[in-house]
């Protein structure tokens, strides 16, 4: 198997966190700019998105919802972890929303009308985010403990919509060993396996 990524794409980074406890599992890692629309991603994903998997028969999932269902075993076949796992990643697709709206913005120009909308979808979504269980290994709490270290790297000035609660787990989840070995900095080493990236916290 292969997995498309970047080092900073927050939804690679979730597929990796959520993949190195299972021994079971490996795969190779090709780095890729999405933005660049590269032609080996291309061919495989129309879209140019990342995180994109590649199956040993052959198949290709796109999304990050559906790659961990496939990997983990069919996780969001629980109503409980479905739900916890849906409100982490609408939440994170509205932060990478806001940042894209704001980093692709023309200089003097106004805001795109859907900016605004973003933004106060995102601080509801931090304010009234479920509490993070910030040693926990299930998807619901991996993605959303994700959602908020993209907040923090990205988006920082939304950070005091979340409570203080949850601004102390995000202090525990970020200072994990799994965590950090998915962080942008370490990725830019480009362990070329799941098994090398495991190895490098081992």
């Amino acid at each position: 198997m292969k997995l498309y990524t970047s080092s900073t794409s927050p939804f690679g980074r979730l597929v990796l966190l959520a993949a190195l406890p299972r021994r079971d599992i490996d795969f190779a890692i090709a780095y890729v700019n999405p933005w660049e629309n590269p032609a080996e991603l291309q061919a495989l994903n129309p879209f140019s998105q990342v995180p994109t998997l590649q199956t040993d028969s052959g198949a290709i999932i796109c999304n990050s919802p559906f790659i961990l269902d496939f990997l983990l075993g069919h996780p969001l076949h629980n109503a409980a972890q479905s739900a916890a796992a849906g409100y982490a990643f609408i939440l994170l697709e509205q932060l990478v929303k806001v940042f894209g709206l704001q980093k692709f913005k023309t200089e003097n120009t106004p805001d795109h009308p859907l900016l605004e909308r973003a933004r106060a979808a995102c601080i509801r979504g931090l304010s009234q985010a479920p509490q993070l269980d910030a040693a926990a290994g299930d998807l619901g709490n991996l993605a959303l403990g994700m959602a908020f270290v993209f907040m923090q790297f990205r988006l920082p000035d939304l950070q005091p919509h979340l409570s203080p609660a949850n601004q102390n787990a995000l202090e525990r989840f970020t200072a994990r060993t799994d965590v950090r070995a998915v962080s942008p900095e370490n990725l830019e080493h480009r362990p070329a396996t799941l098994s090398q990236l495991r190895q490098s916290i081992a």
